[in-house]
């Protein structure tokens, strides 16, 4: 399975998938089986969204032409990108220091060709003044959505 190729899945973890229409796109992820299992003992109708699919939501509400959205949790790094209509890239990366972080931001930044000097970094959630500072020295300007 291609999720494998990319991903350290767990033998136990269980592979679902979500329909986003609007988007032409399916998302596939990883939850781990004990969550998954334990979530539909109380309720067989439980929906599974990862973080991801919520930045994809959130990105249409951004106006610029080339949107770059980023949300920080728990030493992940969940990224999204777009251009008008079109996503061009939505993926999740381990980034426990901002230096990881930063990486994989510029990673996808060069992928979807877009130029820092002239983009705004979107931010979902909070940051700390330090991650804040260090973005805005690469970045046009930041902005923080909720």
């Amino acid at each position: 399975m291609y999720l494998r190729s990319v991903r350290d899945i767990q033998p136990d973890d269980r592979i679902l998938t979500l329909d986003m229409p609007s988007r032409k796109a399916v998302m596939v992820f990883a939850v781990p089986e004990s969550i998954y299992s334990g979530l539909t003992a109380l309720n067989k109708n439980v929906r599974f969204y990862p973080t991801a699919y919520m930045l994809i939501d959130r990105i249409s509400s951004i106006t610029d032409n080339n949107r770059l959205l980023v949300s920080f949790t728990e030493g992940m790094l969940h990224i999204a990108a777009a251009e008008r209509d079109r996503l061009l890239f939505a993926n999740s990366f381990p980034a426990g220091d901002i230096a990881t972080a930063e990486y994989f931001i510029f990673s996808v930044t060069k992928e979807v060709m877009f130029n820092p000097e002239h983009t705004c970094l979107h931010i979902f959630g909070k940051v700390s003044d330090k991650v804040r500072d260090e973005l805005c020295k690469y970045f046009a300007r930041l902005a923080f959505i909720s």
